[in-house]
């Protein structure tokens, strides 16, 4: 992968205002951090459970009487409800509740002697969805899905700066239980991926060839990601888009949310930061606020949460009264890292 320009972190300031939106939250750990994301957009087959209508219930309940039949023995006697007949019939062969043999005979399926008794079916329906998938840092590891929507702030990315897509990733995750799909946020619904070639078609009419090339476009997002006590009080991971050109956050609707398998979704920002890094991360801090006295006393004594304890000399201290720094006011923090992720941490100075 071609390294990508270097990325604008937001200031101490920026970070202190967006706390305002987010502490209501509860946050235990930030990280700012921009991700390199697959929107793969491909043909898929779709079921979903749905009421059958009235007239297609009573197409049913006289086919499951009269079966085998032609259709115009189904339309008994009225030539004028044939058309509607007609597509009422390809409509449950769609849905595969009936099917057509080859002499032109009707049958009632399983699925729709099922639907029959419930008033219930399975509508099947072939449509083109768009799923994400985001990278790792670590080239070893193949991307994860991310149950992302469209955002504001998703940017493109230009071809030379993303890896190619395995478009075996999405079979997977259509072949993955439930119990993985409801954790994940990956849709129930989508029963298949419909690829252009080799593949069986879907019980529905297929769609042209072209209709089901699979298409990656590369993305960009940068987000403020917020690992919080969810509903049930399990710890969630919260992503919230971020524009950096004025450094809006949309903190009013997160752009993805994780359970217990964030680590593996974004496994980067599982490792846990050195206290030497983030004593690294104070001295540079310092060197931009240029003291006019030696901050070498200056020591990292903890770190808890969000929590960065630092204890600092009475002459650091006197001279940050006098200037009335954000310090004091809790109200200062630092972003440490290397990669296309930072861990965020505010200042307690003692």
């Amino acid at each position: 992968m071609t390294s990508l320009p270097e990325l604008a972190f937001p200031s101490n300031r920026t970070l202190a205002d967006w706390w305002k939106h987010l502490a209501p939250l509860q946050p235990r750990a930030l990280w700012v951090a921009q991700l390199l994301l697959h929107r793969v957009e491909a043909m898929v087959k779709v079921e979903k459970p749905a009421a059958v209508d009235a007239f297609a219930h009573y197409v049913l309940k006289a086919l499951a009487i009269t079966e085998p039949a032609s259709s115009e023995a189904l339309e008994a006697g009225s030539p004028a409800r044939r058309p509607l007949l007609c597509q009422v019939l390809r409509k449950l062969q769609a849905d595969d509740l009936v099917s057509c043999s080859t002499t032109g005979s009707w049958s009632v399926t399983p699925r729709g002697r099922d639907a029959l008794q419930q008033g219930i079916a399975l509508h099947i329906e072939n449509v083109r969805r768009a799923f994400h998938f985001v990278e790792s840092e670590k080239a070893s590891r193949l991307p994860e899905f991310l149950p992302l929507q469209n955002h504001a702030a998703l940017l493109s990315l230009p071809e030379t700066e993303h890896r190619p897509f395995p478009i075996d990733l999405l079979d997977q995750c259509v072949a993955q239980p439930a119990a993985w799909k409801m954790r994940r946020g990956f849709p129930l619904e989508v029963t298949e991926i419909l690829k252009a070639q080799g593949e069986r078609a879907a019980s529905c009419t297929p769609q042209p060839a072209w209709q089901r090339i699979i298409i990656d476009h590369p993305r960009r997002l940068l987000v403020l990601v917020m690992l919080a006590p969810g509903p049930n009080g399990s710890d969630r991971l919260m992503g919230f888009g971020i524009q950096p050109e004025k450094w809006i956050l949309h903190h009013a609707e997160p752009a993805f949310v994780a359970g217990s398998d964030w680590p593996e979704i974004l496994p980067d920002l599982a490792s846990e930061v050195r206290m030497e890094s983030w004593a690294e991360a104070w001295k540079a801090f310092c060197r931009t606020l240029n003291p006019p006295v030696a901050e070498t006393e200056a020591a990292v004594q903890d770190k808890t949460g969000l929590r960065l304890t630092i204890k600092v000399g009475r002459l650091f201290m006197d001279w940050l009264r006098a200037t009335r720094s954000d310090l004091l006011k809790g109200e200062g923090w630092l972003l440490v890292g290397q990669g296309r992720a930072r861990a965020a941490a505010v200042i307690k100075l003692i």
